[in-house]
């Protein structure tokens, strides 16, 4: 797009590219893009492979709207209970 935040790619099984490379990143073997569906996520594995991320999704069985805000909580930085570590740690464990 215009802006820079997507790229199409055409790839086929029957091309002779077998991994497709994007700058700076490491090379995608063509087989695993093609088996996963349009708008999965891939992460690199520490032994050099592709894994794709699976993100659960948890039902509730009764939605109960909540009306809250947040205009009690102090706006002097001392809300977040967090650590910039553990912000990150939480950043790495949980995106896609």
């Amino acid at each position: 797009d215009l802006e820079g935040t997507q790229k199409v790619f055409l790839l086929s099984s029957g091309a002779n590219r077998q991994e497709l490379r994007m700058g700076k990143y490491p090379a995608i073997p063509l087989e695993t893009l093609l088996s996963c569906p349009y708008g999965a996520i891939l992460r690199r594995e520490t032994d050099g492979g592709w894994q794709r991320v699976r993100h659960s999704i948890e039902v509730a069985e009764e939605t109960v709207e909540v009306q809250e805000n947040n205009q009690h909580l102090a706006q002097d930085n001392s809300a977040q209970s967090l650590s910039p570590s553990e912000v990150r740690d939480l950043k790495q464990k949980c995106s896609g």
